[in-house]
């Protein structure tokens, strides 16, 4: 979602699913994304999901981005 808004992209993750557990394994595959709590007043963990940014990448950086996040968002 908010693709055509602005230069992030929110990731919605399937209920139960531990966003930090999604943050911290794409860090060590070396794509940064935030806990989309991390931008509510209040947490929720019954809608999960991670912001990406994509600003500063180029179409070839965000393919291999999503290439990385694949395996991790299954």
């Amino acid at each position: 979602a908010g693709l055509d808004a602005g230069l992030h992209a929110v990731i919605s993750l399937p209920p139960g699913r531990d966003a930090a557990w999604v943050v911290a394994e794409s860090a060590r595959a070396g794509v940064q994304v935030v806990n989309l709590d991390d931008y509510r007043m209040t947490p929720d963990p019954s809608q999960p999901g991670i912001v990406l940014g994509y600003g500063h990448a180029t179409a070839a950086d965000l393919d291999r981005a999503l290439d990385l996040l694949s395996p991790i968002l299954r």
